[in-house]
């Protein structure tokens, strides 16, 4: 299976030697479970995208510092490209949060920044609706976040399958063909906790004192590796 990552950011410059790129994070999340799985990386910000969709079995749109509701011409494109995807394919859709976010925006649902504030540390999430490749089986999981934009109203016929008080549509599918994550499973939590440093001074203190402490527990990250395979292979 060839999976083809549709990059929206960069990771720092000071960060990447520790922590790779974005699409070196996905990789390696994702061959804990598939060490055969093949990967095609595309800059979807230079508008760098495959020539057709057929290109890959699967695409995974990754995080981004940018947010869904901007007017940059390249998520114009990215929206497009989603709908392309959905409508025109076949094709599994995997999006992980900013991913997630315009996923959902883009099949019509409804994202803004959510006056709850910031989102950070490791979240738990509970499972409401326990899906077939949802194996090994899980009441609840954890998984790294770092956000403020939240997806506020569902597109028509999708279905939230997990989330909790502050993120009620964390997991979400849609159509069968459509998985997204709010948390960031690829995350070392270490590099989670690089990012709120960096961010420390627009969080409030017990806001990123929480989160950070959060930290010390371990993510999900493999039992989440395994279900986006099973699903990925369904």
């Amino acid at each position: 299976m060839r999976i083809g990552i549709l990059e929206t950011d960069q990771v720092a410059n000071d960060l990447i030697e520790d922590f790779g790129s974005y699409a070196d994070m996905v990789e390696a999340w994702l061959r804990q479970e598939r060490r055969e799985f093949l990967f095609s990386r595309y800059d979807v910000v230079q508008e760098i995208y495959p020539q057709d969709i057929s290109e890959c079995d699967a695409y995974l749109i990754t995080g981004s510092r940018a947010s869904v509701y901007d007017h940059d011409p390249w998520l114009c494109t990215l929206s497009q490209f989603i709908r392309d995807i959905y409508m025109q394919s076949t094709k599994k859709l995997i999006g992980i949060c900013f991913g997630h976010q315009l996923i959902m925006q883009s099949l019509g649902g409804v994202v803004y920044k959510s006056p709850k504030g910031w989102g950070v540390g490791l979240a738990q999430s509970e499972v409401y609706k326990t899906e077939p490749w949802m194996i090994p089986l899980a009441k609840s999981f954890k998984l790294p976040v770092i956000h403020q934009d939240q997806v506020i109203e569902l597109p028509k016929d999708a279905t939230a399958i997990a989330g909790n008080p502050f993120c009620p549509y964390s997991v979400v599918t849609y159509g069968g063909s459509v998985l997204t994550f709010q948390g960031h499973p690829e995350h070392k939590k270490t590099y989670t906790q690089a990012l709120m440093l960096r961010r420390k001074d627009v969080m409030e203190e017990t806001v990123f004192s929480a989160g950070f402490r959060s930290l010390d527990d371990d993510p999900d990250a493999q039992l989440v590796a395994k279900w986006v395979v099973n699903f990925l292979e369904e």
